[in-house]
């Protein structure tokens, strides 16, 4: 972790930018002599920024915005939150422009967070991420060849996987304290389902004597080695094992996606407190999945800790909320 003792002010944030710029490639490449199918059943983009500054007199200051899509095609969004002023203030930003089709998966993401305080302010804070939750799914065995590159700065902080749908991780890495890591790996995969995972995001903070800046560059791409054909995947032709909470942790909203099978159509969620308690039902999840705000049933946004969420077949996951 790197701690700074001069406030970078605005001017900071381009050279940042070119520092922290982010590219995610996931790529099909197509032939003609052998046909299989590629297709997406499901995905979730966004981008989240929050900002804070505690004033010692006056009232504080808050800023938050999130930016997110459930949809293929293109997502464009860059969004900035910023607080403050002079010597206190907070700021963070976050970027994410993508093109999801299924021969041609593309994202270019980035963010930066920093903070600063003088006599007027007590605390500061900016929190900046940008993200992909992306499933694929492959109707014969393939050959795939992944590789990532991630840098990170500051407190920024990187998450990339690669795992069979609600199973065993075939590639898993956490990358912070200013790290970077070159990954460069081949696997045989069979027909299946399988999820890709890329966060990257960090906070800014500044209080007493302490001073953090946050930021981080990730590229990502997947290369098929069979040729490939587009087709629709009927939700009949895949299974999810388990409950699937996307993103999770939790900070303000998730996706609740329930359990699937051949056959599975709409159901009930339940999630309960670790005393076993439900706090909130969902009578009625279609298998693309609901937005919970985690609220309880009476509206009432719940404390931060573990939840389990549960379908009617006794299938469980865990949830962590953050507050």
């Amino acid at each position: 972790m790197r701690i700074h003792d001069d406030y970078p002010g605005s001017a900071a944030f381009p050279a940042l930018a070119r520092s922290f710029g982010i590219l995610v490639l996931l790529t099909i490449l197509a032939a003609t002599s052998v046909q299989a199918d590629i297709t997406f059943p499901y995905q979730l983009r966004d981008v989240l920024t929050f900002t804070t500054l505690d004033l010692v007199a006056g009232e504080d200051q808050f800023c938050s915005d999130q930016k997110s899509s459930g949809e293929s095609g293109e997502f464009n969004e860059t969004i900035t939150c910023q607080v403050g002023e002079g010597g206190h203030y907070a700021s963070a930003t976050a970027t994410h422009h993508s093109f999801i089709q299924p021969d041609n998966y593309i994202l270019d993401l980035s963010f930066e967070a920093s903070a600063s305080i003088d006599g007027e302010a007590s605390f500061a804070e900016g929190f900046g991420a940008a993200r992909v939750f992306s499933d694929f799914a492959i109707d014969e065995p393939m050959e795939i060849r992944f590789m990532a590159n991630v840098d990170v700065e500051g407190d920024g902080r990187s998450t990339v996987l690669l795992r069979e749908n609600d199973g065993p991780f075939l590639l898993y890495r956490e990358i912070s304290d200013g790290a970077s890591e070159v990954i460069d790996e081949p696997f045989s995969l069979p027909a299946g389902v399988y999820e890709v995972n890329l966060t990257l995001g960090g906070f800014g903070q500044a209080f007493n004597d302490y001073r953090v800046i946050a930021g981080g560059t990730a590229s990502l791409s997947i290369e098929f080695s069979s040729p490939a054909d587009v087709a629709e995947l009927d939700a009949n032709q895949w299974t999810r094992a388990i409950p699937r909470i996307v993103p999770n942790p939790v900070v303000s909203e998730t996706r609740l996606l329930p359990a699937l099978g051949p056959g599975a159509g709409r159901g009930p969620i339940a999630i309960l407190d670790l005393q076993g308690r439900t706090v909130r039902r969902l009578a009625s999840v279609p298998s693309d999945g609901i937005v919970w705000d985690a609220t309880d049933d009476a509206g009432r946004r719940l404390p931060a800790g573990i939840y389990l969420v549960l379908d009617s077949r006794g299938r469980s996951n865990k949830l962590i909320l953050l507050r």
